[in-house]
C-alpha cells in the first residue's frame, strides 16, 4: 500500500501526459507486435476485436516513444499486475474508445480514460461502485459526463495504488472539485480531470506534485 504525507513529497516533480488516436493507425503491424514484451503480446493476441488490439498496440507505441527503447527489457509487474519500469520513471497506461493515454512521472501515478457511452446503465453502476457521498453527487448532477468523471477519478486512484480488485471502489470517497477531486485525509494525493479528448473522460492521480495542464497529442 502506498503511504505518505505532504511534508515528504519530492521538492520537484515532473509529470507528462501523452495520448494518441487509434484511428491514425488503421492496421495492425505484425512487426510491431513481435517487438512487444511477451506478456503484452499475449494479451494483445487474446483480444477478439480489432479495435481492442489497436488500442493495445498504440499504448505500446506510446511506451516505446516516451519510456525509451529499452522499455521492454526493464518492464516488470507488481503483485497485483501493475506494470512498472526497473529504475524508473513511474508510468501508467490506459485506453478506451478512440484513445490510448500514457502518463510518465517522477512520482507514483495512475491514469484512466473512458469513452462516455449513453447506453451504459450509469445509475446501476453508480449504485454498485460509488461511495454514498459520490452517489449523492451523481444524483444531484445526473449525466453520463458526471458518471464517467467520477468513475475515471476513482479508477485513476486505484491504478496509482496498484492493488487491483482487492480494494472495493465504494470503500473510499472522493469530493469532486472543479477540474479534479480530493481524497479525505490524503492531501498528498492529487487529482486532475481533462477535457482534451472529445467524448471521453480522462483522469490522472498523483502522489504529490502537479499534473500537467494539458494532454500532449502524439502522432505515429
Amino acid at each position: 500500500m502506498i503511504s505518505g504525507n505532504a511534508q515528504n513529497e519530492p521538492e520537484h516533480t515532473d509529470t507528462r501526459c501523452y495520448s494518441a488516436d487509434i484511428r491514425e493507425l488503421p492496421s495492425l503491424s505484425g512487426e510491431l507486435i513481435r517487438e512487444m514484451p511477451c506478456r503484452r503480446a499475449r494479451a494483445l493476441h487474446a483480444c477478439q476485436r480489432p479495435e481492442d488490439k489497436l488500442r493495445g498496440l498504440v499504448g505500446w507505441l506510446l511506451m516505446k516513444r516516451f519510456l525509451g527503447a529499452d522499455a521492454a527489457r526493464r518492464l516488470a509487474y507488481g503483485r497485483y499486475g501493475k506494470p512498472y519500469l526497473r529504475g524508473g520513471p513511474y508510468f501508467n497506461l490506459s485506453h478506451s474508445g478512440h484513445y490510448a493515454v500514457l502518463v510518465v512521472s517522477t512520482v507514483p501515478v495512475g491514469v484512466d480514460v473512458e469513452q462516455r457511452r449513453d447506453d451504459d446503465d450509469c445509475a446501476a453502476l453508480a449504485a454498485a461502485a460509488f461511495h454514498p457521498s459520490e452517489r449523492e453527487h451523481y444524483a444531484r448532477h445526473p449525466s453520463v459526463r458526471t458518471f464517467f468523471d467520477i468513475w475515471t477519478l476513482k479508477e485513476s486512484y486505484l491504478k496509482l495504488r496498484g492493488t487491483g480488485l482487492s480494494v472495493e471502489p465504494s470503500s473510499f470517497a472522493l469530493t469532486l472539485e472543479r477540474g479534479g477531486a480530493r481524497l479525505h485525509g490524503r492531501p498528498e494525493i492529487r487529482f486532475r480531470l481533462y477535457d482534451d479528448l472529445p467524448g471521453h473522460s480522462l483522469a490522472v492521480c498523483l502522489m504529490g506534485g502537479s499534473a500537467p495542464d494539458a494532454v500532449t497529442m502524439t502522432h505515429f
